[in-house]
């Protein structure tokens, strides 16, 4: 007789109890798949990314930076980052949107490893990006708004 067998002969209230908490684990498994393609990742991933709110604020202000930067590049504007506008240059809006992604996700990427060690770091390495770059939305839109007058 092996222990699980002693220690249901022991407690049975207690061995029935345990195989319907398993049951329910078992179902709360299937609940998950049968929800579609976000059942899938959450049971593949099964939790959230540190800081999630805040890289979801950080890429919406970069995506906004993005598409204000080339509305303005189209009203007859031009790019004052340099390194941006080297690309916009050499590759056009392609060329400006993969540098805005590559550097994004690189620090989407840095701030969840940093996460690792200090979460208080990590928010601050976001909150300062989204500070940032959140200025240069306000400023771009403002200069948008007067060339739309």
């Amino acid at each position: 007789m092996n222990r699980s067998d002693r220690d249901i002969k022991a407690n049975p209230a207690a061995a029935r109890e345990d195989s319907a908490a398993d049951a329910g684990r078992r179902t709360d498994r299937l609940e998950h798949l049968r929800v579609g393609l976000g059942g899938l990742l959450h049971a593949a991933w099964n939790r959230e990314l540190p800081l999630q709110t805040e890289t979801s604020f950080f890429i919406l202000v970069n995506v906004l930076d993005f598409f204000l930067t080339l509305m303005l590049i189209t009203f007859g504007a031009f790019e004052t980052n340099p390194v941006a506008d080297y690309f916009f240059r050499n590759w056009g809006f392609r060329g400006m949107l993969a540098y805005k992604l590559a550097s994004v996700a690189f620090v989407c990427l840095l701030s969840q490893y940093v996460a690792r060690i200090s979460l208080a770091k990590a928010r601050f390495i976001l909150l300062t990006g989204i500070a940032l770059v959140g200025g240069v939305v306000v400023y771009s839109a403002w200069l948008l708004s007067g060339l739309l007058r």
